[in-house]
């Protein structure tokens, strides 16, 4: 295990961010890399028979626009799709939870930017995993000496990383070795964070405790891939859950046989 300085476009979570995707003009990652970053995450989605997602119209200042979630966590979308069933039984009847590839929606969102009404895709990140970025946060304006009453909410999909004590942006990220590769891990899972922490503490307990938790946005994360010309960030892997992987193992081997009649 190492710190790594390679990596100072992670950028702070701090403010406001919206929770959605938008296509950008040019790109500094190319839309093969940034795909290739996002292929491993698995999301879930409200689809209907056909496999296309459930959308909303919502009313804009410069006309509707169509709405489709993409939950972080399966239970998320258990809930919502439980919502909709005892709403609108008829509907809640021909729809499904859907699990895709994050690569997948990103690309969904870049291909229908010229529709007519564009289909905007909206996280909606783990609420557990929310409250424990707001933690974080807050325990980090207050070894500012700043004042952390204010912050009641987080704005976005948190990933959470490690990173030296103390440090300022520019200075060190955790890195671990994957795949023969120094990688800078960005995990769904606070829990799962701490646990690699807890296990390099077997080894180099004094390396670990000079580890803070670390907490950027997904969002934010996806707008550096586009506007940010550092091949470095290739470095940074993004960790889904267990619990993710294998609920949408077990949510593809369900539906295989509807799929294949």
């Amino acid at each position: 295990m190492k710190l790594s300085q390679c990596c100072s476009a992670l950028v702070m979570a701090g403010g406001l961010a919206a929770a959605g995707l938008a296509a950008t003009p040019s790109w500094a990652l190319t839309q093969e890399q940034i795909e290739t970053q996002l292929r491993a995450v698995p999301v879930f989605t409200i689809t209907d028979g056909d496999g296309a997602p459930l959308v909303s119209e919502t009313p804009g200042e410069e006309g509707p626009t169509s709405i489709a979630r993409v939950f972080i966590d399966q239970a998320d979308a258990e809930r919502f799709l439980t919502s909709i069933q005892e709403g609108n039984p008829e509907l809640g009847a021909s729809v499904r939870i859907t699990p895709v590839s994050l690569s997948r929606i990103y690309t969904a969102a870049l291909n229908n930017q010229e529709d007519e009404i564009p289909l905007n895709f909206v996280f909606i990140p783990s609420q557990e995993e929310a409250a424990s970025a707001i933690e974080i946060l807050k325990e980090d304006l207050e070894e500012q000496g700043e004042d952390a009453s204010d912050v009641t909410e987080f704005f976005g999909v948190p990933l959470f990383t490690a990173r030296s004590a103390g440090s300022e942006d520019s200075q060190g990220y955790l890195t671990i070795q994957a795949d023969g590769q120094q990688i800078v891990p960005l995990f769904f899972s606070y829990d799962e964070l701490q646990t690699l922490i807890t296990n390099i503490g077997e080894g180099q307990p004094e390396f670990a405790a000079g580890l803070d938790p670390f907490v950027i946005r997904l969002e934010e994360l996806i707008e550096t891939f586009e506007s940010t010309n550092d091949e470095n960030l290739l470095q940074l892997q993004l960790i889904p859950s267990a619990d993710a992987i294998q609920a949408a193992q077990e949510g593809r081997r369900q539906s295989a046989p509807a799929e294949a009649e």
